[in-house]
């Protein structure tokens, strides 16, 4: 027996306003991961980022109630707004879009999008829209980046 130090993996993103968070994360949705190192498991999410990496977003109960199983392997947006107040305790209030239409010729475009696209999840109705028509809530800002082709 040995003790052996455990360590943070690299592609592990943690949304919020700490040091090393993140505000925005997006991508293909490849997989649920159970993280069983607190008492009570949670979930935490597998993806692809915009350069082919696969990457783990640290789950939440945010998070939690608002991704299903039936959103594995479509494009999703994960942004962090900022702190609520619970029973419970603080919270982090985040805002997920999930995108539910075909994907456009950008979308197919995306890194290891054959090999993940609609992999894990079931059929859905399908809902044609341009990027161009898109909810002002889900656009992306003139002064952000993200890389997601929404």
């Amino acid at each position: 027996m040995a003790f052996v130090k455990r360590t943070v993996a690299e592609n592990f993103i943690s949304l919020g306003d700490g040091e090393g968070d993140v505000k925005s994360v997006g991508g293909i949705l490849t997989k649920f991961v159970e993280n069983r190192q607190f008492a009570k498991p949670k979930t935490d999410y597998e993806f692809v980022d915009k350069d082919g990496k696969l990457q783990v977003l640290s789950g939440s109960a945010s998070l939690a109630r608002q991704i299903h199983a039936d959103d594995m392997g479509k494009f999703f947006k994960a942004t962090f707004e900022g702190w609520g107040k619970s029973n419970n305790g603080n919270f982090k209030q985040i805002a997920v879009y999930i995108w539910d239409g075909e994907p456009t010729e950008v979308m197919k475009q995306w890194p290891k999008f054959d090999q993940y696209y609609r992999a894990g999840g079931q059929p859905v109705a399908l809902v044609a829209r341009d990027f161009e028509k898109m909810p002002a809530a889900i656009q992306k800002g003139e002064e952000e980046d993200d890389g997601l082709p929404f």
